[in-house]
């Protein structure tokens, strides 16, 4: 529903800019010279966009003003596809054009914890690094004789998610429905994804929920307010110097549920590992400082509909912590 999406010749954008007075949209076929103004549908600051006679493969920005006549220009943060760093602007794309043969795979597969897992973790990036960044297709063609001769049964990425830094490992990211474009396209991963199915190698993807990048094109402050983080400036900011989401504002859980559920469904990817745990069930990872009520509700709700989704997927957590019932059965608390 949100994002850029081809219908017919054409093509519709939704994008959420809560607090905005107006939004537009330009892209590169126009030479980002010319705005295109969205249509506020609904009082929960939805805004719209058809745009007729568009071809589904160019970059694009929002435009989003502030009630002072302040400008701010963002990515899209429902992009399924991104310019490559150091450019920013999101790029339209069709996702649903990739064929997967990998149907006998998804068809037998199944979490079971009596069966044996082995886990190989890898940044794309880090594994058979000789200086160019490394690509999906050199991952297909590299990794996957590698994890089938050690006997590894999983190959766990680290985030793959689109972030603005290649000194990282993808932690602080900037679109949390794009996959990175500097290893490759979506097609390229989905490939990657297909080869390892066929080679019945599971893939676990590292997501990152906690936090974002504040790099000013990205989710920060969208609309010229806090949007996606936490209103309250003194739990707004991590011990990373990132953006906290505000687990607690239904349209942020939407879209953290919504990438979710997109890399399991269009990528097919067999389950998530999420990271920094400790992070959601206490305010900055600190026991002293309470639980977090809202961060708690997220998970178990996450936790919920992805498992009621996707009942043969992994579902992992990174918790540091002494809480209890952390593989718990959410109907059992």
């Amino acid at each position: 529903y949100m994002g850029a999406h081809k219908i017919g010749n054409d093509v519709e954008f939704y994008v959420w800019a809560p607090h905005a007075k107006k939004v537009e949209m330009f892209m590169s076929r126009d030479d980002f010279k010319v705005f295109y103004p969205l249509e506020k549908v609904d009082d929960r600051g939805i805004w719209h966009l058809y745009l007729k006679d568009c071809e589904c493969i160019y970059s694009y920005r929002y435009r989003t003003y502030d009630h002072n006549g302040n400008y701010y220009d963002k990515s899209d943060p429902y992009a399924f596809y991104s310019e490559r760093r150091p450019a920013n602007a999101s790029v339209m794309y069709v996702l649903s054009q990739y064929s997967f043969s990998d149907q006998d795979y998804m068809e037998q597969r199944s979490f079971d914890y009596h069966n044996p897992l082995n886990i190989y973790e890898v940044h794309v990036n880090g594994f058979d690094h000789e200086g160019e960044l490394t690509t999906y297709r050199e991952l297909k063609e590299k990794l996957i004789p590698y994890v089938k001769e050690m006997g590894y049964t999983h190959i766990e990425m680290m985030p793959i998610v689109e972030h603005p830094f290649d000194g990282s490992w993808g932690y602080q990211a900037t679109g949390f429905h794009s996959a990175t474009s500097r290893y490759g396209t979506p097609w390229d991963l989905m490939d990657f994804i297909n080869e390892c199915h066929l080679n019945n190698i599971g893939v676990i993807l590292d997501v990152a929920y906690v936090h974002f990048a504040t790099d000013s094109f990205g989710l920060g402050f969208f609309d010229g307010q806090p949007c996606y983080e936490y209103k309250d400036p003194k739990i707004s900011r991590s011990q990373w110097g990132s953006y906290q989401f505000d687990l607690g504002c239904g349209p942020v859980i939407s879209y953290l549920l919504s990438s979710a559920n997109l890399f399991l469904n269009e990528y097919h990817f067999d389950g998530l590992r999420m990271d920094a745990v400790s992070n959601i069930i206490f305010h900055d990872g600190n026991k002293n400082l309470g639980e977090n009520g809202s961060g708690l509700s997220f998970v178990k709700r996450f936790n919920y509909y992805i498992k009621k989704e996707h009942p043969d997927t992994i579902l992992i957590a990174e918790d540091s912590t002494d809480y209890p019932k952390v593989t718990v059965p959410t109907e059992y608390g």
